[in-house]
Protein backbone atom coordinates (compact mmCIF):
# COMPACT_ATOMS: atom_id res chain seq x y z
CA UNK A 1 0.00 0.00 0.00
CA UNK A 2 1.42 3.35 -1.00
CA UNK A 3 -0.47 5.82 1.24
CA UNK A 4 -2.12 5.94 4.62
CA UNK A 5 -4.22 9.07 4.96
CA UNK A 6 -4.79 9.53 8.69
CA UNK A 7 -7.55 11.68 10.19
CA UNK A 8 -7.81 12.33 13.92
CA UNK A 9 -11.48 12.95 14.66
CA UNK A 10 -12.99 14.86 17.55
CA UNK A 11 -16.45 16.45 17.38
CA UNK A 12 -16.19 17.50 13.75
CA UNK A 13 -19.55 16.19 12.53
CA UNK A 14 -20.27 19.34 10.53
CA UNK A 15 -17.27 18.90 8.22
CA UNK A 16 -16.19 15.26 8.53
CA UNK A 17 -18.18 13.91 5.58
CA UNK A 18 -16.71 16.51 3.22
CA UNK A 19 -13.23 15.67 4.48
CA UNK A 20 -13.60 11.92 3.90
CA UNK A 21 -15.31 12.36 0.54
CA UNK A 22 -12.45 14.56 -0.69
CA UNK A 23 -10.10 11.61 -0.19
CA UNK A 24 -12.45 9.06 -1.71
CA UNK A 25 -12.69 11.31 -4.78
CA UNK A 26 -8.93 11.14 -5.42
CA UNK A 27 -7.76 9.70 -8.72
CA UNK A 28 -5.09 7.80 -6.79
CA UNK A 29 -6.47 4.48 -5.53
CA UNK A 30 -3.57 2.84 -3.68
CA UNK A 31 -4.32 4.13 -0.21
CA UNK A 32 -6.15 3.49 3.05
CA UNK A 33 -7.94 5.98 5.26
CA UNK A 34 -7.33 5.65 8.99
CA UNK A 35 -9.92 7.40 11.17
CA UNK A 36 -8.94 7.75 14.82
CA UNK A 37 -11.93 8.85 16.87
CA UNK A 38 -10.82 10.64 20.04
CA UNK A 39 -13.98 10.01 22.05
CA UNK A 40 -16.29 12.23 19.97
CA UNK A 41 -19.70 13.02 21.46
CA UNK A 42 -21.40 14.91 18.61
CA UNK A 43 -22.16 12.07 16.19
CA UNK A 44 -18.73 12.01 14.51
CA UNK A 45 -18.18 8.46 15.79
CA UNK A 46 -21.27 7.26 13.95
CA UNK A 47 -20.10 8.92 10.73
CA UNK A 48 -16.77 7.12 11.08
CA UNK A 49 -18.56 3.79 11.61
CA UNK A 50 -20.75 4.39 8.57
CA UNK A 51 -17.80 4.97 6.27
CA UNK A 52 -15.76 2.13 7.75
CA UNK A 53 -18.67 -0.24 7.05
CA UNK A 54 -19.37 1.11 3.58
CA UNK A 55 -15.70 1.08 2.51
CA UNK A 56 -14.38 -1.80 4.60
CA UNK A 57 -11.59 -2.55 2.13
CA UNK A 58 -10.29 1.01 2.27
CA UNK A 59 -11.21 2.61 5.61
CA UNK A 60 -10.14 1.57 9.10
CA UNK A 61 -11.38 3.11 12.31
CA UNK A 62 -9.97 3.20 15.81
CA UNK A 63 -12.21 4.38 18.65
CA UNK A 64 -10.44 5.50 21.82
CA UNK A 65 -11.01 7.52 24.95
CA UNK A 66 -10.41 11.24 24.67
CA UNK A 67 -6.72 12.11 25.09
CA UNK A 68 -6.30 15.26 23.01
CA UNK A 69 -4.66 16.20 19.74
CA UNK A 70 -1.09 15.15 20.49
CA UNK A 71 -1.84 11.58 21.54
CA UNK A 72 -4.55 11.02 18.94
CA UNK A 73 -2.05 12.00 16.27
CA UNK A 74 0.45 9.60 17.83
CA UNK A 75 -2.03 6.77 17.30
CA UNK A 76 -2.52 7.91 13.69
CA UNK A 77 1.20 7.85 12.98
CA UNK A 78 1.90 4.62 14.82
CA UNK A 79 -0.95 2.64 13.24
CA UNK A 80 -0.44 3.78 9.64
CA UNK A 81 0.34 0.89 7.26
CA UNK A 82 1.19 2.74 4.06
CA UNK A 83 4.67 3.34 2.75
CA UNK A 84 3.94 7.07 2.90
CA UNK A 85 1.78 8.84 5.49
CA UNK A 86 -0.42 11.90 5.25
CA UNK A 87 -2.13 13.53 8.25
CA UNK A 88 -5.24 15.59 7.52
CA UNK A 89 -7.49 17.47 9.92
CA UNK A 90 -11.10 16.33 10.05
CA UNK A 91 -12.55 19.73 9.13
CA UNK A 92 -10.32 20.27 6.08
CA UNK A 93 -10.37 19.04 2.48
CA UNK A 94 -8.17 18.02 -0.42
CA UNK A 95 -9.25 20.42 -3.18
CA UNK A 96 -7.49 18.79 -6.13
CA UNK A 97 -8.63 15.26 -7.02
CA UNK A 98 -5.18 14.57 -8.49
CA UNK A 99 -3.27 15.71 -5.40
CA UNK A 100 -2.25 12.26 -4.16
CA UNK A 101 -1.54 11.06 -7.69
CA UNK A 102 0.67 14.05 -8.51
CA UNK A 103 2.54 13.76 -5.24
CA UNK A 104 3.11 10.05 -5.85
CA UNK A 105 4.62 10.82 -9.26
CA UNK A 106 6.97 13.29 -7.61
CA UNK A 107 7.99 10.71 -5.02
CA UNK A 108 8.60 8.00 -7.60
CA UNK A 109 10.48 10.33 -9.95
CA UNK A 110 12.76 11.73 -7.26
CA UNK A 111 12.90 8.95 -4.66
CA UNK A 112 12.35 11.57 -1.95
CA UNK A 113 11.43 10.99 1.69
CA UNK A 114 9.04 13.92 2.01
CA UNK A 115 6.96 16.24 -0.15
CA UNK A 116 5.89 19.69 1.03
CA UNK A 117 3.03 21.49 -0.73
CA UNK A 118 0.75 24.48 -0.13
CA UNK A 119 -2.55 25.05 1.65
CA UNK A 120 -5.19 27.72 1.23
CA UNK A 121 -7.85 29.35 3.39
CA UNK A 122 -9.76 30.40 0.27
CA UNK A 123 -11.42 27.35 -1.26
CA UNK A 124 -12.49 29.19 -4.41
CA UNK A 125 -9.48 31.36 -5.29
CA UNK A 126 -6.96 28.87 -3.85
CA UNK A 127 -4.67 31.71 -2.76
CA UNK A 128 -1.72 30.13 -0.92
CA UNK A 129 -1.73 30.52 2.86
CA UNK A 130 1.85 30.92 4.09
CA UNK A 131 3.48 30.61 0.63
CA UNK A 132 7.11 29.55 0.71
CA UNK A 133 9.77 31.52 -1.13
CA UNK A 134 11.16 28.55 -3.05
CA UNK A 135 10.93 27.49 -6.68
CA UNK A 136 8.67 24.62 -7.63
CA UNK A 137 10.40 21.23 -7.18
CA UNK A 138 13.18 22.68 -5.04
CA UNK A 139 15.16 19.82 -3.48
CA UNK A 140 16.28 19.98 0.14
CA UNK A 141 18.93 17.61 1.45
CA UNK A 142 21.70 17.74 4.01
CA UNK A 143 23.43 20.47 2.03
CA UNK A 144 20.59 22.99 2.34
CA UNK A 145 18.01 21.70 4.85
CA UNK A 146 19.09 24.53 7.11
CA UNK A 147 16.81 26.75 4.98
CA UNK A 148 13.82 24.74 6.20
CA UNK A 149 15.02 24.68 9.79
CA UNK A 150 15.25 28.49 9.71
CA UNK A 151 11.53 28.69 8.86
CA UNK A 152 10.70 27.20 12.25
CA UNK A 153 12.20 30.35 13.78
CA UNK A 154 10.69 32.99 11.53
CA UNK A 155 7.00 32.10 11.41
CA UNK A 156 4.58 29.21 11.16
CA UNK A 157 4.69 28.48 7.42
CA UNK A 158 6.26 25.06 7.86
CA UNK A 159 4.83 23.98 11.22
CA UNK A 160 1.88 21.83 10.13
CA UNK A 161 1.66 18.17 9.23
CA UNK A 162 -1.23 18.77 6.82
CA UNK A 163 0.97 20.09 3.99
CA UNK A 164 3.50 17.23 4.09
CA UNK A 165 3.57 13.61 2.99
CA UNK A 166 6.48 11.51 4.22
CA UNK A 167 7.83 8.00 4.52
CA UNK A 168 6.44 5.94 7.35
CA UNK A 169 10.04 5.03 8.23
CA UNK A 170 10.73 8.63 9.27
CA UNK A 171 8.16 8.55 12.08
CA UNK A 172 9.50 8.16 15.61
CA UNK A 173 6.88 5.52 16.44
CA UNK A 174 8.69 4.66 19.68
CA UNK A 175 9.16 8.29 20.74
CA UNK A 176 8.34 9.13 24.35
CA UNK A 177 5.47 11.62 24.51
CA UNK A 178 3.82 10.76 27.83
CA UNK A 179 5.55 13.62 29.73
CA UNK A 180 3.95 16.13 27.34
CA UNK A 181 0.27 15.79 28.19
CA UNK A 182 0.21 19.55 28.80
CA UNK A 183 0.99 20.36 25.14
CA UNK A 184 -2.30 21.65 23.72
CA UNK A 185 -1.10 23.82 20.82
CA UNK A 186 1.66 23.28 18.30
CA UNK A 187 1.16 19.52 18.51
CA UNK A 188 2.02 19.20 14.81
CA UNK A 189 5.46 20.80 15.07
CA UNK A 190 6.08 18.80 18.24
CA UNK A 191 5.86 15.62 16.14
CA UNK A 192 7.22 17.06 12.89
CA UNK A 193 10.67 17.97 14.22
CA UNK A 194 11.99 14.37 14.45
CA UNK A 195 10.41 13.51 11.08
CA UNK A 196 11.93 16.39 9.14
CA UNK A 197 15.27 15.86 10.88
CA UNK A 198 15.43 12.27 9.66
CA UNK A 199 14.35 13.05 6.08
CA UNK A 200 17.31 12.84 3.69
CA UNK A 201 15.60 14.30 0.63
CA UNK A 202 12.62 16.71 0.62
CA UNK A 203 10.83 18.10 -2.44
CA UNK A 204 8.83 21.33 -2.37
CA UNK A 205 5.86 21.59 -4.73
CA UNK A 206 4.53 25.06 -5.39
CA UNK A 207 1.01 23.66 -5.69
CA UNK A 208 -2.11 24.28 -3.58
CA UNK A 209 -3.72 20.95 -2.70
CA UNK A 210 -5.29 21.50 0.72
CA UNK A 211 -8.07 23.68 2.10
CA UNK A 212 -7.51 24.72 5.71
CA UNK A 213 -10.77 25.69 7.37
CA UNK A 214 -10.76 28.27 10.17
CA UNK A 215 -13.18 26.88 12.76
CA UNK A 216 -14.40 28.89 15.73
CA UNK A 217 -13.94 27.03 19.00
CA UNK A 218 -10.91 25.07 17.78
CA UNK A 219 -7.71 25.16 19.84
CA UNK A 220 -6.51 27.99 17.60
CA UNK A 221 -9.57 30.07 18.40
CA UNK A 222 -10.24 29.42 22.08
CA UNK A 223 -8.85 30.19 25.51
CA UNK A 224 -7.14 27.62 27.70
CA UNK A 225 -5.27 28.50 30.93
CA UNK A 226 -2.54 26.03 30.00
CA UNK A 227 -1.71 27.73 26.71
CA UNK A 228 1.33 29.63 28.01
CA UNK A 229 2.80 26.48 29.56
CA UNK A 230 2.27 24.73 26.25
CA UNK A 231 4.05 27.56 24.40
CA UNK A 232 7.04 27.09 26.70
CA UNK A 233 7.00 23.33 26.12
CA UNK A 234 7.09 23.80 22.37
CA UNK A 235 9.96 26.25 22.75
CA UNK A 236 11.96 23.72 24.76
CA UNK A 237 11.31 21.09 22.08
CA UNK A 238 12.56 23.44 19.35
CA UNK A 239 15.62 24.34 21.42
CA UNK A 240 16.41 20.64 21.75
CA UNK A 241 16.40 20.24 17.97
CA UNK A 242 18.34 23.45 17.31
CA UNK A 243 21.08 21.95 19.46
CA UNK A 244 20.83 18.64 17.60
CA UNK A 245 21.12 20.49 14.26
CA UNK A 246 24.17 22.36 15.55
CA UNK A 247 22.47 25.76 15.17
CA UNK A 248 21.69 26.77 18.74
CA UNK A 249 25.00 28.53 19.35
CA UNK A 250 24.99 30.27 15.98
CA UNK A 251 24.41 33.95 16.82
CA UNK A 252 21.91 34.51 13.98
CA UNK A 253 19.79 31.50 14.89
CA UNK A 254 20.02 32.21 18.61
CA UNK A 255 18.71 35.74 18.03
CA UNK A 256 15.83 34.45 15.90
CA UNK A 257 15.03 31.84 18.51
CA UNK A 258 14.91 34.38 21.34
CA UNK A 259 12.63 36.68 19.31
CA UNK A 260 10.35 33.72 18.61
CA UNK A 261 10.24 32.87 22.32
CA UNK A 262 9.31 36.40 23.37
CA UNK A 263 6.80 36.69 20.54
CA UNK A 264 5.29 33.43 21.77
CA UNK A 265 4.64 35.07 25.14
CA UNK A 266 2.66 37.82 23.41
CA UNK A 267 0.77 35.24 21.36
CA UNK A 268 -0.10 33.52 24.63
CA UNK A 269 -1.28 36.80 26.15
CA UNK A 270 -3.38 37.51 23.08
CA UNK A 271 -5.46 34.39 23.81
CA UNK A 272 -7.41 36.30 26.46
CA UNK A 273 -9.54 37.69 23.62
CA UNK A 274 -11.33 34.31 23.77
CA UNK A 275 -11.68 34.40 27.57
CA UNK A 276 -15.09 35.40 28.94
CA UNK A 277 -14.03 35.97 32.56
CA UNK A 278 -11.86 38.98 33.25
CA UNK A 279 -10.61 37.57 36.57
CA UNK A 280 -9.37 34.44 34.82
CA UNK A 281 -7.70 36.49 32.10
CA UNK A 282 -5.90 38.69 34.64
CA UNK A 283 -4.67 35.64 36.55
CA UNK A 284 -3.36 34.20 33.30
CA UNK A 285 -1.57 37.45 32.36
CA UNK A 286 0.05 37.56 35.80
CA UNK A 287 1.39 34.06 35.22
CA UNK A 288 3.08 35.19 32.02
CA UNK A 289 4.47 38.44 33.45
CA UNK A 290 5.92 36.76 36.55
CA UNK A 291 7.68 34.01 34.62
CA UNK A 292 11.44 34.40 34.03
CA UNK A 293 10.85 32.96 30.56
CA UNK A 294 9.11 36.26 29.74
CA UNK A 295 10.89 38.99 31.67
CA UNK A 296 14.45 37.82 30.96
CA UNK A 297 13.71 37.83 27.23
CA UNK A 298 11.92 41.16 27.53
CA UNK A 299 15.09 42.84 28.77
CA UNK A 300 17.13 41.89 25.70
CA UNK A 301 14.71 41.29 22.84
CA UNK A 302 11.79 43.73 23.20
CA UNK A 303 13.11 46.16 20.58
CA UNK A 304 13.01 43.42 17.96
CA UNK A 305 9.26 42.87 18.31
CA UNK A 306 6.74 44.49 16.01
CA UNK A 307 5.26 47.73 17.36
CA UNK A 308 1.93 46.19 18.43
CA UNK A 309 3.60 43.25 20.17
CA UNK A 310 6.09 45.55 21.88
CA UNK A 311 3.22 47.51 23.42
CA UNK A 312 1.71 44.36 24.94
CA UNK A 313 5.14 43.22 26.13
CA UNK A 314 5.74 46.58 27.80
CA UNK A 315 2.34 46.51 29.50
CA UNK A 316 2.99 42.97 30.72
CA UNK A 317 6.38 43.98 32.09
CA UNK A 318 4.83 46.84 34.08
CA UNK A 319 1.81 44.74 35.13
CA UNK A 320 -0.84 46.86 33.42
CA UNK A 321 -3.16 43.89 33.10
CA UNK A 322 -6.42 45.83 32.92
CA UNK A 323 -5.16 47.87 30.00
CA UNK A 324 -4.07 44.70 28.20
CA UNK A 325 -7.54 43.27 28.79
CA UNK A 326 -9.17 46.33 27.25
CA UNK A 327 -6.82 46.45 24.26
CA UNK A 328 -6.99 42.77 23.33
CA UNK A 329 -10.60 42.18 24.24
CA UNK A 330 -12.25 45.26 22.84
CA UNK A 331 -10.02 47.00 20.31
CA UNK A 332 -10.87 44.72 17.40
CA UNK A 333 -8.65 46.68 15.03
CA UNK A 334 -5.66 45.90 17.24
CA UNK A 335 -3.85 42.71 16.26
CA UNK A 336 -0.85 41.14 17.99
Amino acid sequence: MFYTVTIPVYNSKQYLVECIESILAQSETDYEILLVDDGSTDGSSEICDHYANQYAERIRIIHKNNSGSLFTRRVCLREARGEYVYCMDSDDVLIDRNALSNIRKTIENTNCDMVIFLVTKDKEKKTPYHPLDFLDKTVFDESNKEQLYKLFLTGTSINSLNNKIYKKDLIDVDGVYEPYTYIINGTDIFQLLPIITKAQKIIYLNQVYYYYRMVEGSIGHSFHPGFFKSIKGNSSRLEEYLKFWGLFYNSEYRKLFNIKRLSGCITAANRIKYCEKKSMAIKYLKEIASDSYFFELYKTEKKRLSFSRRIIACLLNYHYYNIIWLIIKYLTVYRV
